[in-house]
């Protein structure tokens, strides 16, 4: 299960605040008599809905579905041996994704896949070896040679 995005919840958290407060001072003014404006929200109230509103859209901004590799460790190893990958946008499971050796696809038998984390067994010998994780869906690909 993926952590909740927290910019989300900030920013509705805010949002249902304001609207209260809002309500609140419109039904004290219905209440108290004629009114002739609509009663202002408070600056400060302002300030953390458009705070919340930009983590929000600075995430969406800014966030990627591109697998990014950063590690594999360990670097060296023999057919058969445990090996992972480790980086982010991988995906919570393999579904359709692959772990790619030489630009094709390997019978590499993958134990355990997390959205920042991939542990497989190395596939049998080639003559030159780069890999990558292609995440179904991705735009494109990192690889880590």
């Amino acid at each position: 299960m993926a952590a909740p995005d927290l910019s989300r919840i900030q920013m509705l958290a805010w949002t249902f605040v304001a609207i209260g407060i809002y309500i609140v001072h419109l039904n004290q003014q219905i209440l108290t008599g004629p009114y002739k404006t609509l009663p202002d929200i408070d600056a400060a109230l302002m300030v953390l809905m458009g705070l919340g509103e930009g983590a929000f859209l600075g995430k969406k901004l800014f966030t990627t579905d591109t697998p990014i590799l950063n590690r594999l460790s360990p670097v060296t190893g023999k057919p058969g041996d445990s090996t992972t990958i480790t980086g982010q946008s991988f995906g919570e499971s393999q579904g359709g994704s692959l772990i790619i050796f030489n630009g094709a696809p390997t019978e590499a038998r993958v134990e355990d896949w997390k959205d920042k984390e991939i542990k497989f067994k190395i596939p049998p010998p080639t003559t030159e070896w780069h890999g990558m994780a292609r995440r179904r869906g991705a735009n494109q690909d990192r690889a880590d040679r």
